[in-house]
């Protein structure tokens, strides 16, 4: 038997600071927050799931062969009071800008190597001109101008001559299960790291 009381969720989009309030003061606010159920929760939070209760009760059928399973293994009976899903207009508003500041530090993340700092370019703008270059160069232009490096040429040349020589010795019936994956995860690799280029080698 199991009971799980008052789940709630909630998002309150007015909701004051607890950073001035000692440690006791703050555990003692959000007791008092604490729904007992959906009759008796806080009117000032804004639920977006209603305290909701549940009662969960299994049997368990520990030897069923020997009982010629007439009874189920498992006998599971839950009990949920009203449920009650709502989101107004200021949630809603919330979440968006917090998915968008979400995204802001993910791409934030990946650029913020790029920044100069203040002891290099006094001017701002230039500073901006800088940064830009030097993200757009390195994050778009220059992976795209790796593919076309001799070095990389000759590997997904190499790397598709071993294939082609395998495929031949599967064919005659000489070559292994072993070899038959490594050259097809080496094929796969180089052919999904050169994918982008959009560039056709020859054998």
């Amino acid at each position: 038997l199991g009971d799980l009381s008052a789940l709630a969720i909630y998002w309150n989009t007015n909701a004051h600071s607890r950073s001035g309030l000692s440690r006791d003061e703050v555990l003692k606010n959000l007791r008092q927050r604490i729904a007992v159920n959906n009759q008796q929760a806080p009117t000032d939070i804004e639920y977006i799931l209603r305290p909701l209760n549940i009662k969960a009760r299994i049997v368990l059928a520990m030897k069923p062969r020997q009982e010629e399973f007439k009874r189920p293994m498992f006998d599971i009976k839950v009990d949920l009071d009203e449920i009650s899903l709502n989101i107004n207009r200021d949630q809603y508003s919330d979440l968006l800008h917090l998915l968008e500041f979400r995204d802001y530090l993910s791409v934030q993340s990946k650029y913020i190597k790029y920044r100069i700092s203040n002891d290099i370019i006094e001017k701002p703008t230039v500073k901006k001109w800088k940064f830009a270059y030097e993200a757009i160069v390195n994050e778009e232009v220059r992976p795209k101008f790796e593919c076309y490096k001799w070095e990389n040429i000759k590997l997904h040349l190499d790397r598709c001559r071993e294939y082609r020589s395998i495929h031949f010795q599967e064919l005659l019936g000489k070559t292994t299960v072993e070899q038959k994956q490594r050259a097809e995860v080496k094929y796969n690799t180089n052919y999904r790291n050169n994918s982008k280029s959009r560039f056709i080698y020859s054998i």
